[in-house]
């Protein structure tokens, strides 16, 4: 596996069927020149009553001042709904399964001289009682209605 990439290997069924080119050219393409380190993001689309649970990002030097998926990026040997559940708990105090995260979507983007495999998942449960666990990182948590985003 790369050393920051996402280990295609363990992307599961669900994964690959969303994304059978990049599965594929990673396990045929040969040289360096060829290759590409796909970095891994997982998203929480967390959504409660109608709205989806924003965070305004906040001194991270990327998009600071708008508002996001309670997001994170995938470490090495992490399958995305590792990283989630993992994120989820350090950022906004929410235990969720890995188990209980189901994928949405995922899409490939290239962001500056990189190119990620982001990942969006739906939790079907979660305890604990959200709160800004990363304030140096996030102004606000909010619930914006999926017809009314900011």
């Amino acid at each position: 596996p790369p050393e920051h990439g996402v280990d295609m290997r363990r992307m599961s069924k669900r994964a690959r069927a969303i994304c059978p080119t990049l599965f594929r050219c990673a396990h045929t393409q040969s040289g360096p020149e060829r290759r590409s380190l796909l970095h891994g993001a997982a998203y929480l689309f967390l959504v409660k009553d109608g709205a989806v649970l924003l965070s305004k990002r906040a001194n991270t030097g990327f998009r600071d001042g708008e508002f996001s998926l309670v997001a994170g990026h995938m470490r090495r040997g992490e399958t995305a709904a590792e990283a989630m559940s993992r994120e989820a708990y350090e950022e906004i105090g929410l235990e969720i399964p890995v188990e209980e995260l189901e994928i949405l979507s995922a899409m490939h983007r290239p962001s500056g001289d990189l190119e990620y495999l982001d990942f969006y998942l739906r939790p079907k449960s979660w305890s604990g009682e959200i709160s800004n666990r990363e304030p140096t990182k996030c102004n606000e948590l909010e619930f914006f209605s999926l017809t009314c985003l900011p």
